[in-house]
């Protein structure tokens, strides 16, 4: 009994990665028909950029910041966070 349960629970996991393969298809199809054309990729302008503030709060810091705004019609249910995160080098 315990190896006919084994079975059918891997069963249902290939059936669950065969449907995530499916949509992920999905989603390269779409990103690289609208994303291909360098002149598709503009989601958006720069609203404000103040120039590189270099020696914040007295060190050797950089402070490099602006907003933009999007194109909402760009911008679509892909979206998922506002924070775009360059990491700490």
């Amino acid at each position: 009994m315990e190896a006919k349960e084994k079975l059918r629970k891997a069963r249902q996991k290939l059936g669950e990665e065969k449907q995530a393969i499916v949509e992920l298809e999905t989603f390269y199809e779409e990103v690289k028909a609208q994303w291909s054309d360098i002149e598709l990729r503009s989601i958006g302008h720069v609203h404000y950029s103040p120039s590189i503030f270099v020696g914040v709060e007295g060190k050797r810091y950089t402070e490099d910041w602006d907003t933009f705004e999007v194109v909402e019609a760009k911008f679509n249910a892909h979206f998922q966070r506002n924070v775009v995160d360059l990491g700490a080098f």
